[in-house]
């Protein structure tokens, strides 16, 4: 939870903005979003239907979808704009102002012929599919495996997009074996921002 809290405080989604997890599990990310929106804004009628509706959206493949609804319901809604489907086999572009994820590490995937770089390994895609996804101007803080940093082939070609069409502003070393029992993974928070080309990352 208190690495959702500061991915969350250093993306800083504000009202107005459409907030996206493409893997967006039990909804941790997108809860934490509509809470740090809802503390920043008027709470009239209009804000809270624009909230509610208009917000925050998520993805998942399998049924914490449906846990991550309930969650929603509880914080104060959003679930009807959560979905149960591959994230992966529907690109999304130009459409989001801040994206939080965490994506799964080491799967395959079906879907890497529909992204600019293609591969069957989902990190390379799932870091493509965040990318296009951002309207221009747009912010992102992805959890990535270390293998994303330093493979060679898709990963690396990913790297030299995101630092030639985007702003990596910073690289965050997260403690080994942070998310064990889940992943054993070591792991790196990326930021980054549509728009701009990568002078100076922060790491």
């Amino acid at each position: 939870r208190h690495i959702v809290k500061l991915m969350v405080e250093i993306a800083n989604p504000q009202f107005g903005d459409r907030v996206y997890d493409p893997t967006c599990g039990t909804g941790g990310f997108l809860i934490q979003a509509f809470n740090h929106i809802k503390r920043s804004c008027k709470t009239t009628s209009s804000n809270l239907k624009t909230l509610k509706e208009e917000t925050v959206f998520g993805r998942e493949l399998i049924y914490t979808g449906s846990i991550a609804k309930m969650n929603m319901i509880i914080t104060g809604d959003g679930h009807t704009n959560i979905i149960q489907m591959d994230s992966l086999e529907a690109p999304v572009k130009n459409h989001y102002d801040v994206v939080l994820a965490n994506p799964p590490y080491a799967q395959i995937t079906d879907y890497g012929d529909l992204y600019p770089i293609h591969s069957i390994q989902a990190d390379p895609i799932f870091l493509q599919h965040i990318m296009l996804s951002l309207n221009d101007n747009g912010k992102a803080a992805v959890i990535v495996p270390e293998g994303v940093l330093y493979r060679k082939g898709a990963d690396k070609k990913v790297r030299e997009l995101l630092l030639t069409k985007y702003n990596l502003i910073a690289i965050i070393s997260l403690p080994s074996e942070s998310f064990v029992p889940y992943a054993s993974a070591k792991t790196y928070i990326l930021m980054f921002q549509k728009g701009s080309q990568t002078k100076k990352v922060w790491f």
